[in-house]
């Protein structure tokens, strides 16, 4: 398409059903609008068309793009029509001034290497929307230093994410009516805001790879799910996360100076960690955790022992536990267990009896492990077994009649399976 400056002549039946007395406008029946890697274009469309049925705009790769025809302000005299658009994205901020947008519900600005900041025109653009949008996206600005003050006027803006902004040092103006916020790889961000406690509305937070972050700030009462991964810097987390009774999901990745958890929140449903690398022990009050059904701990190597779990367990996921040497015997108890997988686990020698209401064992790679609990043969509800590289393992007990799937592998010492 090289040379193409207008997409008009692609659409020369728009007007057919106007009539010759009317030649003022024409309306294109539009709904999505998608136009990438056009170097050369510099107007969409000539000023007399209407896109009033468009609900879905993208325009990426086209830095000589200077005017979006008839998505822009109209002179005064001449009728005026206002888009009423699902969703936008795009790359050059600068044209968002030019467009008369009556409702957008969805707005993403990326993939720009150069932006440093937001013009003053953008800037006061954003109020414009702020009684309709509800999502808004940075992503990919490799240059980006700031994100616009105008946000915290975002009064119906539900999402925020800012992925991929490595210049940006801080976020400051948050909208209070967030309920979601995703920050993701911000290689200088070192602080969040101060007041991020005070946002009432937030539920969901989720903070992945930002090397620097350092602060952690205390967290808003509402919270339902935390997510944080990639935080070398974080060394403790807030002592208040044990007065969020709304929080339901926690999972923690790759935070390397995190030696301890502080008490957990009563509401957890589900628990993840994984690659805590120095991280020494699970905090005792988790047997009183009585709502927390899912667990899953992966690469915990200075971890010695559990405490003794709650009895509401659904799932528990053991995976390369290096110093792990036994289980709590509590662990039958735990009448509302399904599923157990513990795979490389070296120290761990011998299992407690299970709990009966297991549905599904793994057991792989447990170097030292001898023998299995004979009270497995009583668990009548155990359809799936699966036993892997367990080579100290000589001999199994009676299996329940009730397997529909085994699978033994690896198992070099195995003399018998009756």
């Amino acid at each position: 398409m090289e040379g193409l400056q207008v997409f008009e002549d692609w659409f020369d039946g728009a007007g057919a059903g106007a009539t010759a007395d009317d030649c003022t406008s024409k309306s294109i029946p539009l709904e999505t609008l998608e136009v990438s890697s056009c170097p050369n274009i510099t107007s969409l469309f000539l000023a007399d068309v209407r896109l009033e049925a468009l609900r879905k705009l993208r325009i990426e790769g086209c830095p000589n793009l200077i005017s979006l025809g008839g998505l822009q302000q109209v002179e005064s005299g001449i009728e005026k029509f206002q888009l009423i658009v699902s969703e936008v994205v795009i790359d050059d901020p600068s044209l968002l001034p030019t467009v008369s947008v009556a409702y957008l519900e969805k707005l993403t600005i990326c993939n720009n290497d150069v932006l440093l900041s937001f013009p003053i025109e953008v800037e006061q653009w954003f109020p414009h929307v702020s009684s309709s949008l509800r999502e808004l996206s940075f992503r990919g600005l490799k240059s980006l230093q700031s994100i616009p003050s105008s946000l915290e006027r975002l009064s119906s803006l539900k999402i925020l994410r800012v992925e991929d902004v490595p210049q940006l040092q801080q976020l400051l103006h948050i909208p209070a009516s967030l309920e979601e916020l995703h920050l993701e790889l911000l290689k200088s961000l070192q602080c969040l805001p101060t007041d991020l406690s005070a946002i009432l509305s937030l539920e969901r937070l989720e903070l992945e790879c930002i090397p620097l972050l350092k602060p952690f700030p205390d967290l808003p009462s509402s919270l339902k799910s935390l997510t944080l991964w990639f935080l070398y810097n974080i060394e403790c987390l807030p002592s208040s996360l044990s007065a969020i009774s709304s929080l339901e999901q926690l999972q923690l990745c790759k935070i390397q100076l995190l030696k301890s958890l502080p008490s957990l929140p009563s509401s957890l449903a589900s628990l993840k960690l994984y690659w805590l690398y120095n991280l020494e022990c699970l905090p005792t009050s988790l047997s009183a955790i009585s709502s927390l059904k899912q667990l899953e701990l992966y690469k915990i190597p200075l971890l010695k022992s559990l405490p003794d779990l709650p009895s509401s367990l659904y799932s528990l996921f053991l995976h390369e536990l290096d110093n792990l040497e036994c289980l709590p015997s509590s662990l039958s108890a735990i009448s509302s267990l399904k599923f157990l997988e513990l795979e490389y686990i070296p120290l761990l020698k011998s299992l407690p009896d299970l709990p009966s209401s297991l549905h599904s064992l793994e057991l792989s790679n447990l170097d030292n492990l001898h023998c299995l609990p004979s009270s497995l043969s009583a668990i009548s509800s155990l359809n799936r077994l699966k036993l892997e590289s367990i080579p100290l393992l000589k001999s199994l007990p009676n299996l329940p009649s009730s397997l529909n799937y085994v699978n033994i592998n690896s198992l070099n010492n195995l003399a018998s399976t009756d």
